[in-house]
């Protein structure tokens, strides 16, 4: 079998012990996983297992296993990807190519099936080039507040507490780095793999296409591994520098025989309540029990869920718009009113007549475009639903208008 040789040869790494160098002079920290109890108080839990499956991500953050410095660094300064001979590939089972790196000075070699396979990845095929086909504003209107900006949009405009946790472990893991505090190109492309299969289309009632071209997982983890050791030699004299990408390596170095010592290792991290607190993903200060979890609405402004509340946050069976519509009292600044429909539907838009206070009636005019498990209208439909709000975060409706009017 016939091998493409790297662009240098292959018992030459350029620049390899300035590269481990940078690396190791980073300060290792763990790398961090969700967290089991933790999505169970927040009510998130089945969600968050449902959108990385979606993702084909569901084993890569089944493993949440320990990490090593040294052989991180080792491996993060020497790995290099190849590919297979063009007229070979149709005879093979391994992928179209394979990485290598050093362990303990060793080489090491593990192929893309393996992988692929390791990971839970579908197989990919060879990347023909960048997919312009995705729409990352149409489903970042979709999924949060504001216009998406790869170096300005913040993760704390996603809407969704199910989609903003999954979004902080893609941040702690797949992309790992120091700050999650803002979400790439990349981040949106898997996101939206993880709601295509529950919504179908847009804000603006655009058919979620996703990447047509979509190449499986693979190449995106393995661009992103490659890119550690310049980022780290670029940012050598800049202080506060964090490597967490270990816990990724882990699963690697062992499908290669590398004999591990736990003992010299750094356990895994955890995405727990203190992670979700210190991370602005909810508020310090806990309501009668319940934790408080901050989004923008684009009509309301900045406003508060009280988790747990699957009601309102699940997007199982069907993706349901009730806590993306928020109407704020003006009585409180921590006084929220959620609206909910059943059976659910996609509304494209709505408005209050009045403002609803406990105990007090309200007309909503909504226009609705798809109603769940029926599809998409013919024509949108807008319906004056008379509603009574009848406690913190609820709004009933006082008869069933969709059966009639669907």
């Amino acid at each position: 079998m016939e091998e493409e040789e790297s662009e240098e040869e292959e018992d030459e790494l350029p620049m390899y012990q300035e590269h481990y160098d940078a690396l190791f002079s980073m300060d290792f920290v763990e790398t961090k996983y969700p967290h089991d109890d933790t999505m169970r108080a927040l009510g998130i839990f089945d969600d968050v297992e449902l959108v990385p499956k979606n993702m084909c991500l569901a084993k890569f953050f089944s493993y949440r296993l320990e990490s090593y410095k040294e052989l991180t660094c080792e491996f993060l300064a020497s790995m290099r990807f190849h590919k297979y001979r063009q007229l070979d590939r149709a005879e093979l089972d391994q992928g179209w190519g394979w990485i290598t790196f050093l362990a303990r000075g060793e080489r090491k070699a593990v192929t893309f099936r393996q992988l692929e396979i390791l990971f839970g990845f579908t197989y990919g095929r060879e990347p023909i080039g960048i997919s312009r086909r995705m729409s990352y504003k149409g489903v970042w209107a979709t999924i949060a507040d504001g216009v998406y900006s790869s170096s300005r949009s913040k993760v704390a405009q996603i809407r969704s507490p199910v989609l903003r946790y999954v979004h902080k472990a893609l941040a702690n893991t797949f992309y790992a780095r120091k700050a999650t505090g803002t979400i790439n190109e990349g981040e949106v492309k898997l996101l939206d793999m993880g709601i295509k299969p529950i919504i179908s289309r847009t804000k603006d009632g655009k058919k979620i296409r996703g990447d047509r071209i979509h190449a499986g997982n693979l190449m995106p983890l393995i661009a992103q591994l490659l890119s550690y050791k310049t980022t780290a030699y670029s940012t050598r004299f800049q202080t506060g520098r964090k490597l967490s990408v270990g816990g990724v390596i882990t699963p690697i170095l062992c499908a290669a025989g590398v004999h591990l010592e736990k003992r010299r290792s750094t356990p895994a991290g955890w995405m727990d309540i203190k992670f979700c607190k210190t991370n602005l993903f909810i508020e310090h200060k806990e309501l009668d029990g319940r934790f408080q979890f901050k989004f923008t609405h684009p009509l309301a402004g900045p406003s508060k869920l009280l988790l747990p509340n699957p009601e309102l946050t699940t997007v199982l069976g069907a993706f349901v718009w009730r806590w993306f519509h928020v109407i704020r009292t003006s009585g409180s600044e921590d006084t929220t009113i959620l609206v909910g429909l059943d059976p659910p539907a996609r509304p494209a838009s709505f408005q209050l007549d009045r403002a609803a206070f406990p105990g007090v009636k309200a007309i909503l005019h909504m226009e609705v475009m798809e109603i769940v498990g029926k599809g998409p209208l013919r024509a949108p439909i807008t319906l004056a639903l008379e509603m009574e709000f009848i406690g913190v975060g609820w709004i009933s409706l006082s008869n069933d208008p969709m059966a009639s009017k669907a």
